[in-house]
């Protein structure tokens, strides 16, 4: 009787027993739940690096330039509103003063 493993891409402890990514993890009695097994692979993805596995899925390809170009517009528009910031301070601390004045006796 042979006992069903699978493997994973991540490390899986059960009880003392540590399986690295790839190594067969036994999976129904003395080993995990096939409900655990699930909830692996939903996390982590299949098992892709094996001889018999199926290519993982392509690395999405990035516009470097077009990153930058919004970075540079994000890091404007942020020092834009940090100034307005330091204004609009200046302009409660202004009105905080008048409205001392207002309330002090006459």
């Amino acid at each position: 009787m042979s006992k069903k493993t699978e493997q994973f891409n991540v490390t899986v402890k059960v009880g003392k027993k540590t399986y690295r990514p790839g190594e067969p993890v036994p999976v129904g009695t003395g080993g995990i739940t096939a409900e655990e097994a699930e909830n692996f692979r939903k996390n982590f993805g299949a098992f892709t690096a094996g001889p018999e596995s199926t290519a993982a899925a392509p690395v999405p390809s990035v516009d470097l330039d077009r990153l930058r170009e919004a970075i540079e517009k994000l890091s404007a528009d942020n020092d834009k509103l940090s100034a307005d910031n330091a204004t609009l301070a200046a302009e409660v601390t202004k009105l905080q003063a008048e409205i001392e004045k207002l309330k002090a006796p006459q």
